[in-house]
């Protein structure tokens, strides 16, 4: 018996050294750099940007916010609300968002964007791009993306996209391609 346990015992102890060095190796996917690590974070984050009145401009919410010491901001499923004019707003939503150093009026969607709002003439529209750069601090969403509009009367294709809240405009930039539905 002593001839067995012996052996198994060194297999055993073998066995154990080879998975623990193996796993050792094996590196965490969600592990962050030690450059990366965030000063802190923010968890069911929500917010509002006022004007010089009082008034609510831009309103935000974020699953995860994670801020890192160079002052940029790391945001997961984000949201934002860009007053327009006649408070018709704009929203848009993405999985992703970032704020950049020493620039906090402009956040960075991407991972898909989705929103919507209203065209000029009041009739409302989703649209979905690649990413948007928001500025709080003009009320304006922009990307040069592809960008798909989606309305009850219009199709539309363009490569860039800015929306102004302020002015409740919409200037598609390049490569535009709009198709209208004619009502009944």
């Amino acid at each position: 018996m002593k001839r067995f346990l012996i052996p198994l015992l060194g297999v055993a102890l073998l066995a154990f050294a080879v998975f623990s060095v193996r796993e050792a190796q094996v590196p965490l996917l969600d592990a962050p750099n030690s450059d990366e690590e965030p000063r802190y974070v923010i968890r069911g984050a929500r917010w509002k940007s006022h004007d010089e009145e009082g008034t609510v401009r831009v309103q935000g919410s974020a699953r995860i916010i994670r801020y890192y010491d160079d002052d940029s901001a790391r945001l997961k499923d984000f949201s934002v609300k860009v007053q327009g004019k006649d408070g018709n707003p704009w929203v848009a939503r993405a999985p992703e968002g970032y704020s950049p150093p020493q620039n906090r009026h402009r956040l960075h969607l991407s991972g898909g964007v989705e929103g919507d709002g209203n065209w000029p003439d009041g009739e409302p529209l989703i649209f979905n791009t690649e990413d948007v750069w928001v500025d709080s601090a003009e009320d304006t969403l922009e990307t040069d993306s592809k960008v798909n509009l989606r309305s009850a009367n219009r199709l539309g294709i363009a490569r860039g996209l800015r929306i102004s809240g302020k002015k409740e405009s919409v200037v598609l930039n390049n490569e535009v391609e709009i198709h209208y539905v004619l009502p009944n």
